[in-house]
């Protein structure tokens, strides 16, 4: 019998993943490419943009060909890097994305509750895009996005159902089923997780238990930084180590970053161009209080142990090297 993960949602709960440094000197354990089909206008982009960056709009325009981002994940010990291609609903574009799919680990097919026509379109997705690109052995993932639309639903999830289906059109792969909602951020973090812990079962890739935070790495790779920014007093370098850390400004270098605790980057960039172009940042308590502010951001990550550090006055006045004892120069709320 076919193996098959259900999850399907009960409340909108929006969780970010915990994310730790890990071993691998390319920033990540494990990689896999991953494909999100569907229909037009069923949410694969604000999936994509709520897995990678926390937010939500409602001014999406149609994907044209192809959108690609990466994701860093935690999952049973091991960091993950997923790479998640978008793909185009209509078929026009059919010809441009199979230029982009050699080497797909799994295929992700996503569907509107609130459109039955997407839903009866799966069919001809899986059956033309199911086998391609991928072993045998790699799952399928059905996604019934806009769980937030429920007063409007036009299709009511079966996860038995749709499990039988698939499998009679393309048999023995695992099949996951997961109820989400883009806007709300309902079960996408756990999207991502069942669909790392099936390609691992697939591959006989262990999963130990969740790792526990590494603050130390953390640590050493701040005070690196550290070393490395310039500035005159306490809060230049500060400014200088946070500017190292997003990239120098760079979205490019954020985005495709192989560091998984790149966490609040662009929220962080944000404020040193604020900082710069607007209203100078005139204390270092005030630097800290302005990156409290920044929202979902995990315990375990640069950021809040760079917070922990500033707030604690760990950092010494310029010209003492880090870790040795210097004069805290926090002076904001502890």
């Amino acid at each position: 019998m076919t193996k098959r993960t259900i999850v399907l949602p009960s409340a909108p709960v929006l969780k970010i993943s915990e994310i730790s440094t890990p071993d691998s000197s390319f920033g990540y354990n494990l990689s896999f490419k991953i494909r999100m089909m569907g229909d037009s206008g069923v949410g694969k982009s604000s999936i994509l943009l709520r897995a990678v960056d926390n937010i939500f709009s409602n001014n999406f325009i149609s994907t044209i060909g192809v959108d690609f981002k990466i994701l860093m994940i935690n999952v049973g010990g091991k960091v993950i890097r997923l790479q998640l291609w978008d793909i185009a609903g209509q078929e026009r574009f059919g010809k441009v994305e199979s230029g982009y799919a050699a080497g797909t680990d799994a295929n992700m097919f996503v569907f509107d509750i609130t459109d039955k026509i997407s839903f009866n379109n799966l069919k001809k997705w899986i059956e033309e895009e199911g086998p391609k690109y991928c072993n045998e052995k790699s799952p399928i993932i059905i996604v019934a996005n806009k769980y937030d639309l429920l007063g409007e639903r036009e299709v009511v999830v079966d996860a038995a159902a749709i499990t039988a289906f698939v499998n009679s059109l393309d048999p023995n792969r695992e099949v996951i089923v997961i109820g989400t909602s883009a806007k709300t951020g309902l079960n996408i973090e756990e999207l991502m997780t069942k669909t790392v812990e099936a390609l691992c079962r697939t591959r006989g890739i262990e999963l130990g238990a969740a790792a526990l935070a590494n603050s130390l790495t953390y640590k050493k790779q701040i005070d690196s930084d550290w070393n490395k920014a310039s500035g005159s007093t306490t809060l230049e370098k500060a400014i200088a180590t946070l500017s190292i850390f997003t990239g120098g400004g760079s979205a490019f270098k954020r985005t495709f970053s192989m560091h998984p605790w790149r966490h609040g980057a662009d929220d962080a960039q944000k404020i040193i161009n604020n900082h710069i172009t607007q209203t100078p940042i005139k204390t270092l308590g005030e630097l800290v209080e302005k990156l409290e502010c920044i929202p979902n951001l995990p315990k375990d990550c640069y950021l809040s142990d760079f917070i922990t550090y500033l707030k604690n006055g760990m950092y010494p006045q310029p010209g003492v090297a880090p870790g040795t004892s210097g004069t805290p120069t926090f002076t904001g709320k502890k």
